[in-house]
C-alpha cells in the first residue's frame, strides 16, 4: 500500500501481529508516533487512550493535543479509542482537539482502523449523551471512583447505574439530574 495512505496507530501495548498488517504503522512510542504523523504521509490517526494506568492515559491525551494542533497532522481524522464513557476523559479529549471516538473493550485483539470518511462517533454528541454531573476521582494510579455531582458528590455510582442511566441519554430522567442538590454556603 502507498505510504501516503498509511494509517497510524498509537497503543502502548499493541499486539505484535498489528505491526504486520499492510497499510498500518503501529507505535508504542508517543514521540515516534508524533514524528511520523507530522511527516505528511498518513491518511488517519488512531490513539488508544484506554489504558488502566492514569499516567499513560494522560500522556495519550497530550499526544492527541499535539497531533490536533500541528499543521500537518491537525487536518487528518484523529480517532481516540477508549474503553468506557468516562466523562472527564472524554471532555479532556474534546479539549485537546479530538473530534472522533471509538469505544472498544480493553482486551480487544483487533486494531481499530476506521475509514477516513466515517472515523467514529462524534465526541461532541457522546458528551451530550452523558450526564454532565458524572465525575470520577482517582483512588490510585490505576483505579477511579465514579460519583454523582448532582448529589453533592456523595453518591458513589456502580457499573449498572452508569451503564443504564449516567452514561446514556436517559440520564435526563434521573431525579438527581432534574433537581440537583447544591451545597449550602460552599460546603
Amino acid at each position: 500500500m502507498d505510504e501516503a495512505r498509511e494509517r497510524l496507530i498509537y497503543k502502548t501495548t499493541a499486539p505484535a501481529d498489528w505491526r504486520d498488517q499492510a497499510g498500518l504503522w503501529v507505535s508504542d512510542d508517543p514521540v515516534a508516533f508524533l514524528s511520523r504523523a507530522t511527516q505528511g504521509h498518513a491518511s488517519g490517526l488512531v490513539v488508544y487512550v484506554s489504558g488502566a494506568d492514569l499516567g499513560q492515559r494522560k500522556k495519550a491525551v497530550e499526544l492527541c493535543e499535539a497531533l490536533a494542533r500541528h499543521p500537518l497532522s491537525g487536518p487528518l481524522p484523529l480517532v481516540a479509542v477508549v474503553s468506557q464513557r468516562h466523562r472527564g476523559l472524554l471532555a479532556s479529549l474534546a479539549e485537546a482537539g479530538v473530534r472522533w471516538v471509538v469505544f472498544r473493550p480493553a482486551g480487544a485483539r483487533l486494531p481499530v482502523v476506521p475509514p477516513p470518511e466515517h472515523p467514529g462517533q462524534s465526541l461532541a454528541q457522546v458528551l451530550l449523551d452523558i450526564c454532565p454531573f458524572l465525575n470520577h476521582q482517582p483512588v490510585d494510579d490505576t483505579h477511579e471512583l465514579a460519583y454523582c455531582g448532582a448529589y453533592l458528590n456523595r453518591l458513589v455510582l456502580g457499573r449498572d447505574r452508569l451503564l443504564e442511566l449516567c452514561e446514556h441519554p436517559s440520564h435526563q430522567a434521573c431525579p438527581y439530574f432534574l433537581a440537583p442538590r447544591q451545597a449550602e454556603n460552599g460546603n
